[in-house]
């Protein structure tokens, strides 16, 4: 049986879906950096290790 903390943590992560699948731009992005990725063109991805330096 789940908790509540369980409960409400995942309903956030599944609002936030749904948010995410709503919005047009969002979705748009997704799509052109899924299709740049399968084509190898990795130049236009920022490393993880570029992006913690920053947070």
């Amino acid at each position: 049986m789940k908790s509540s903390i369980e409960y409400l943590e995942q309903k956030e992560d599944f609002d936030a879906t749904l948010e995410i699948l709503a919005d047009e731009n969002s979705m748009q992005n997704i799509k052109a950096a899924d299709q740049a990725w399968e084509a190898g063109r990795v130049q236009e991805f920022t490393s993880w290790n570029n992006v913690k330096r920053h947070v």
